[in-house]
This record gives structure tokens, C-alpha cells and sequence, in this order.
């Protein structure tokens, strides 16, 4: 009897263990929000010219990297410090990014209806069926 006793704490402390550690923390579920917008500023200029090739932009969604959040436990997200950081290493492509945004009447349309400014956008995913998804600061 004693030795099930001994299984049984074992088990519950392992369970104990397993969730409060910190894998099961929810600042992980955002590391791959931030991941896509790094990448997002990275890749401006590249992604112009599949902007200019754009004939429809069926919809659009706004992730706005100027929210500073504060995680409860310690996390690597990336701070809005570090965004406009690398906004600044990577201007000349972002620059081209908004320019074909302003450039393209489909997606000059589908942000004005939004009321999205273009010079805001440091960044932008394309999907497959021509919706946007935009990064602004």
C-alpha cells in the first residue's frame, strides 16, 4: 500500500510540475506574431513588386506593432523599440513597399475604404488569394 502511495505523489507532483512550468506560459503563443513581423520588415522590398502585381485584395487585416505589451512573466517579444529600430535598417525597402501600395489603385482603394494610412505600413504578408495582411507602426 505504501509503495501506490509513492506512485501516486509522483504523479501528481509531476503533474504540478508540468503546469507550472514555463513552456505552458501564454507568452509563447505570441512568438509567432512577432516572428511574422520581423520577417514582415525584413522583406519590404521584396514583397513590392508582388504588390504591384495585385489585380484584387478581397480583404485586409491590421497588425499594429505600436501596442506595447507587458507580459506577466519575462518573454522575448520584440519591444516597439526594437520594430522601429529595425524600421530604420530597412527603410529604403519599406519605402519601396509604399510606394507600390500607393502606386497599385486596387490597394490604394482597399486601404482607403479601411482607412489605413500607407505611410504607416513598415511590412505586409500577401496570402494566396490576394488579401493583405499589413504591419504598421
Amino acid at each position: 500500500m505504501p509503495r501506490i502511495q509513492t506512485v501516486i505523489r509522483s504523479v501528481l507532483f509531476g503533474l504540478a510540475v508540468l503546469v507550472l512550468s514555463p513552456s505552458n506560459l501564454p507568452a509563447q503563443f505570441f512568438g509567432g506574431s512577432s516572428y511574422k513581423a520581423d520577417t514582415a520588415i525584413l522583406s519590404a522590398g521584396s514583397r513590392a513588386a508582388a504588390i504591384s502585381r495585385l489585380r484584387a485584395v478581397p480583404s485586409v487585416g491590421v497588425v499594429n506593432l505600436n501596442i506595447r505589451t507587458v507580459p506577466r512573466f519575462r518573454s522575448n517579444e520584440t519591444d516597439v523599440a526594437e520594430y522601429k529600430v529595425s524600421v530604420g535598417k530597412n527603410f529604403s525597402g519599406i519605402k519601396r513597399l509604399r510606394s507600390a501600395l500607393a502606386s497599385n489603385p486596387v490597394t490604394r482603394r482597399a486601404l482607403g475604404i479601411r482607412g489605413i494610412s500607407i505611410g504607416r505600413v513598415v511590412g505586409v504578408d500577401i496570402s494566396s488569394n490576394g488579401s493583405l495582411r499589413l504591419y504598421v507602426l
